[in-house]
């Protein structure tokens, strides 16, 4: 992930560009729910895979406060 991040801010930074060249995790959709104590499948050669979803219920009772970082992603 970082040679691929890195390769593409050379990129920019080589290419004349107004674009700012820029480096950061890709660490897919699942950080959020992960930030809300779900869990992910984690690889080392493809994007996290959610192990479980949040139900209807739990995402109609979610406050603002109940959003932290904990899971995979702490």
């Amino acid at each position: 992930m970082t040679a691929g991040q890195l390769r593409e801010a050379f990129i920019v930074a080589n290419s004349q560009s107004d674009r700012v060249p820029s480096v950061r995790a890709n660490m897919g959709t699942g950080v959020l729910v992960s930030c809300m104590g779900k869990n992910q499948l984690v690889f080392e050669d493809k994007m996290p895979w959610l192990k479980e979803h949040l139900t209807k219920e739990e995402v109609m009772r979610l406050e603002p406060g109940d959003i932290m970082i904990e899971g995979d992603f702490e």
